[in-house]
């Protein structure tokens, strides 16, 4: 077990200083509001015409949400997969793979306010965050690109005008782990106020590795971040933030089970397991431990500027990201198949954004976005032991690849309020990105796994190649939504949206040498896109530089619409609400990436679509005044899928000649047909008193309907 159930026991401890924490509910017993800023402006939840789940900050703290794994059992329609590489998240049923080391996320984060769509940026965790927002669709209108299936808001706790702190420590019996999280804000002088936050996490793993004997995955978190508000003038505020994470993972959670031929057999080890628990003995355990170390440093500069009645905001950021990891991929410990991963990546970019007043006929907002990023990706993979005379060689492949990317955006939202009821809100965005790509496979011999050595012709492996190709991509995302208010407590609205992902480069796929061999027998092909109508084994290892467009070397942009319908709506006073929507999404060009066994491929699915689908909910956070908190009232969030299609028919002919099998009107994996999740959250408090405060949360019970 991990996550939500495996800390029993949350004791915090707040000091003289600090002050209690609010509770949601005042002195009428009516929830405050729920406030977001998906459009880039802050408004009530239930004014908002886009599909949003929000998660705040009370809750995340609570609950104990250290990442999305856990945030997924919070917000409806967002599931979250952890992979031997990069988590796999997707919205609605809809997202990349991640096999592919050079694609970016389907649904992108942004940091309070700085962009980042590597799967790793998604990983660092929460850490004294005020609210997550959650918006759900595409949002390439006004959050940009790779936003198509969604945008995750993380909104961090600012500064505060006095001082406030809290310490807070966790123990976990079962399998043994503690936590820690300190806190302290206040001003230091009359216009700059600070805070800083420190986190610590050491959890045991809850899989017993007999070969190595550990618990397995063993888990170590440092974070931290400092902030500083200063307000300069009475107009201009300056927000200064610099964040840490670093994870440790030592072990994996994969177990091998079942008959496997000449690697397991029972006779052998009385103790192989047919039947998948939390024990991995003499056969399923693996001598070389897995790990995943990966290293998170943020830098941003938020500057907001009034200028009369309108507001100029300037965001400038920098985000660097590091991460190595080692997988024994077959979970033997004969070592048949690892492969260890490595990514350096770092980032800087730049936004502004004006905004009109609101409460006029005509409300707008105008920004600019310019983004560079270098990204660059190692995968060395060993082969297994193979014993030639000389004594066991292990043999393998090693495969890097390195991009630059520039990004620059120009976006526009324009709200016409026809009425003080009726409203049209239409968003124009307009991106061009140029990226610039190195892509190099080659064999190498393994004296040991940390030092390869480069070994032309070793073993059967696939021809060595250099690959070169710059690539240009541009979009335009427009948007529509007509919003009426029917009263205070109810909005319906019907939406329009597009959203678009650039095309790229394949970083991981050590057959793409093969690939251009077997273009031989096309040399109109070779002539159109690496201009020469042959190509030798000798030439691909001295470097090719493709044109775009290839689909060997590069894929293609990938583009989706939603159709939506939705109304929100509250009741009893703002005690209960209900949001609900009934959508159509389809995806065109999905960008698709699986492995076959030999190998990761990874091109475009002709489409993809949802159709007829339902979501409902009732409210995260909205509960009955008697509630308190010593128990909270079961929430509901039910979805429904009809049917998602994948199309193959831009690769009809390909499929028809190969092992791949078409997915044409069948069913796209983790799109639920049906899906729904009822759960609460007991919580008793053991003691309060003055400015201290202890409770605990005993469990948390969830009934999951697929």
């Amino acid at each position: 077990m991990r996550g939500l159930s495996d800390w029993r026991l949350g004791l915090i401890v707040c000091g003289a200083l600090v002050t209690a924490g609010q509770s949601a509910w005042g002195a009428t017993g009516v929830t405050e509001e729920i406030l977001v800023t998906a459009t880039k402006r802050v408004e009530r939840l239930q004014d908002v015409p886009i599909s949003i789940g929000v998660v705040s900050g009370e809750t995340v703290d609570q609950m104990l949400i250290t990442d999305l794994r856990d945030l997924q059992s919070f917000v409806p329609n967002l599931t979250v997969q952890s992979t031997f590489g990069n988590w796999s998240v997707k919205m609605r049923g809809l997202g990349s793979g991640v096999t592919n080391l050079a694609f970016d996320s389907s649904v992108s984060i942004f940091n309070d306010g700085m962009y980042c769509g590597r799967s790793r940026c998604l990983e660092t965790g929460f850490l004294d965050v005020d609210r997550v927002e959650v918006a759900r669709g595409p949002q390439g209108a006004l959050f940009g690109k790779s936003t198509i299936a969604g945008a995750l808001t993380v909104i961090s706790a600012k500064p505060t005008d006095e001082f406030e702190g809290y310490v807070n420590v966790g123990y976990e019996w079962e399998n043994d782990g503690y936590l820690t999280t300190a806190m302290l804000s206040g001003p230091l002088t009359d216009t700059i106020r600070g805070r800083v936050v420190a986190h610590f996490e050491d959890t045991d793993g809850f899989v017993t590795n007999s070969f190595v004997g550990s618990d397995e995955p063993d888990t170590r978190r440092w974070s931290g971040r400092a902030t500083l508000e200063w307000d300069v003038n009475e107009t201009l505020t300056a927000t200064l933030k610099a964040e840490h994470f670093d994870t440790e993972i030592d072990g994996n959670t994969n177990q091998l089970v079942g008959p496997t031929g000449t690697f397991v057999t029972l006779s052998t080890d009385p103790q192989n397991e047919y039947r998948l628990n939390d024990k991995r003995h003499l056969s399923t355990g693996t001598s070389n431990e897995d790990y995943d170390y990966s290293d998170s440093n943020s830098y941003l500069l938020s500057i907001d500027q009034e200028l009369g009645e309108h507001t100029l905001t300037a965001i400038a950021g920098y985000w660097e990201l590091d991460y190595q990891n080692w997988l024994d991929v077959d979970g033997v410990p004969e070592g048949f198949l690892n492969t260890a991963l490595s990514e350096n990546f770092d980032q800087t970019s730049l936004e502004m954004r004006l905004l009109s007043p609101v409460g006029n006929t005509i409300e707008y907002i105008v920004g600019a976005l310019y983004y560079t990023s270098d990204v660059e990706t190692r995968q060395h993979s060993p082969f297994g032991f193979f014993p030639p005379v000389a004594g066991p060689i292990p043999v393998g492949s090693d495969r890097n690849f390195e991009r630059d990317t520039d990004t620059v955006s120009i976006y526009g939202q324009l709200t016409w309020n026809i009425t003080e009821q009726l409203r049209v809100i239409t968003d124009l965005r307009y991106t061009e990105e140029d990226q610039d790509g190195l892509g190099f496979s080659f064999p190498v011999n393994y004296p040991d796994r940390q030092h390869p050595v480069y070994a032309p012709g070793a073993f059967a492996q696939p021809p060595e190649y250099i690959f070169r190709q710059q690539r240009t991509d541009d979009s335009i995302d427009p948007s529509i939504r007509l919003q009426y208010d029917v009263s205070n407590d109810m909005m319906v609205y019907a939406a329009y949206a597009t959203g678009s992902k650039p095309g790229g480069l394949k970083a991981n796929d050590g057959t793409l040498g093969t690939q251009l061999l077997a273009k031989n027998s096309d040399p109109a092909y070779l002539q159109k896109y690496i201009g020469q109508p042959s190509i030798t084994a000798a030439e691909m290892a001295a470097g090719v530089r493709f044109k775009e467009g290839n689909a060997i070397f590069d894929f293609e942009d990938e583009e989706a619409q939603n159709y939506e319908i939705g109304a929100k709506m509250l009741f009893l006073d703002g005690a209960a609400g209900v949001n609900a929507a009934v959508f159509y999404m389809e995806f065109d060009n999905l960008q698709t990436s699986s492995y076959d066994g030999t190998r990761f491929i990874i091109r475009n699915a002709a489409s993809a679509e949802i159709k007829r689908r339902r979501t409902g909910r009732f409210l995260a956070g909205h509960r009955h005044p008697a509630a308190d908190r010593r128990g909270g009232l079961p929430r509901s969030r039910v979805q429904r899928v009809r049917w998602l299609t994948v199309s193959s028919r831009r690769q009809g002919r390909e499929l028809q000649g190969s092992h791949l099998c078409g997915w044409s009107g069948r069913h796209r994996w983790r799109a639920h047909r049906t899906y729904a999740r009822l759960g609460g959250e007991p919580c008793r408090r053991l003691a309060a008193s003055g400015g201290r405060r202890a409770h605990v949360v005993r469990h948390r019970v969830t009934l999951l309907l697929r």
